[in-house]
């Protein structure tokens, strides 16, 4: 077996199907496949001849790099440990996206709402996976958590970013490596995710004052060309402050007209009812029924929800010259309406579906012109008592 030494220039010139072995480092070869050049070592541990790939030539492995790490092989050898019982461990650990499936399998999928199971899968592939799924789980780390986040944050991923989508993520991951410790895919204690600080998420605040309402109302009626159960679902948001999803898979069994209830039998909250006005009730009554489709807001597909309302909203709003409105804010509009004419925020939490009362607590600041209102009509009461004296002095 003639051998030489290995330089970049002679490595590049290789035919396919060639093998040089290295002069410098007993048992380096370098074999031309047929596109890339790969590094191994043939090595004897315990009187086995074992082969152990090194890695590909180019960035960043150069020959001097594979050389170098042909002759650190070789010394591990030579001190007793077996560098191929290394590699063969670890290609029995699993990779982030294996986990991820297994979470989305044994876990997700029996242990949650169908849509939250879902709405993970969908976090897993825009975010997790493109940042981390290549990873092995036992390598993540608190950095690699942290990176990933501000990766999310940055929108570095499949899907718009920011600070919320990153906290979920991270909120996400933490659970996923809790499972993965209570499968023994990792010591006990050592969640990567755990102690990853949160960013700070400033609440969107946009609400629609009444002559946006009537911009956006007009801009309805004269939507001719976008479908009539587009127009209804964005008419029933505004009129029930119900979520998105909550509208747009809607079924018509979930609608008691007699006690004027949407009776959800699944939510992002769970079970919920959501009370109904004169108004919502007329834009139901007025939406066709579908043959075969059971939901409310059908979609094309047969008995499919309508799906993709983003871009006739898009089409909406600029006629209403709303640019800035996204369809969510329908919703704080209906709960800013409810503080305004005086409504608490456990009633307004109720009517939103609100698990926490934290979550209400962001629309507590409306309520502060109701609050000096009443404020200023007391002061105005007591004044003749105790300013009357001060005031008739001065006149």
């Amino acid at each position: 077996m003639a051998k030489q030494k290995l330089t970049r220039r002679l490595v590049e010139a290789m035919a396919p199907g060639t093998i040089i072995w290295d002069s410098e480092a007993p048992g380096l070869c370098a074999r031309r496949q047929r596109r890339d050049v790969v590094y191994s070592i043939k090595i004897r541990i315990e009187g086995r001849q074992r082969w152990i790939r090194i890695g590909k030539h180019g960035a960043p492995l150069t020959v001097d790099g594979a050389r170098k790490k042909a002759l650190q092989l070789l010394g591990s050898v030579n001190a007793g440990l077996d560098p191929a019982s290394d590699r063969d461990a670890a290609k029995d650990q699993i990779t982030v996206n294996a986990l991820c499936d297994r979470y989305l399998l044994e876990y997700a999928m029996q242990h949650k709402r169908p849509r939250t199971a879902t709405d993970n899968k969908r976090d897993m592939a825009n975010h997790i996976r493109p940042l981390l799924g290549q990873r092995f789980v036992a390598d993540v780390n608190h950095d690699d958590i942290a990176a990933m986040a501000r990766a999310v944050r940055a929108g570095k991923t499949r899907t718009a970013g920011g600070e919320s989508i990153a906290n979920r993520m991270v909120s996400l991951l933490r659970h996923v490596f809790t499972m993965a410790e209570t499968w023994g895919l990792r010591a006990p204690g050592s969640n990567p995710a755990k102690g990853v600080k949160a960013y700070r998420e400033t609440p969107r605040e946009r609400y629609l004052s009444m002559s946006e309402i009537q911009r956006l109302a007009d801009a309805l009626e004269h939507s001719t060309d976008e479908s009539p159960y587009v127009v209804a679902a964005i008419k029933l948001l505004l009129l029930s402050g119900a979520r998105r999803g909550e509208i747009l898979n809607l079924t018509w069994k979930e609608v008691d007209f007699e006690t004027r209830l949407l009776r959800l039998r699944d939510s992002k909250v769970g079970p919920r009812t959501i009370p109904l006005s004169s108004a919502a009730i007329e834009v139901l009554e007025a939406i066709p029924r579908m043959k075969g489709n059971p939901h409310v807001i059908p979609g094309i597909k047969t008995g499919q929800p309508w799906r993709g309302i983003q871009k006739p909203w898009s089409r909406i709003r600029a006629r209403a010259e709303l640019y800035d409105v996204h369809i969510h804010d329908l919703r704080h509009t209906f709960a800013s309406m409810a503080v305004t004419d005086g409504a608490s925020l456990v009633i307004v939490g109720k009517l939103l579906g609100h698990k926490k009362p934290s979550t209400t607590n962001r629309y507590s600041h409306i309520g502060d012109d109701p609050v000096r209102q009443v404020t200023e009509a007391i002061g105005d009461r007591l004044a003749d008592i105790f300013g009357g004296g001060a005031r008739e002095a001065a006149e």
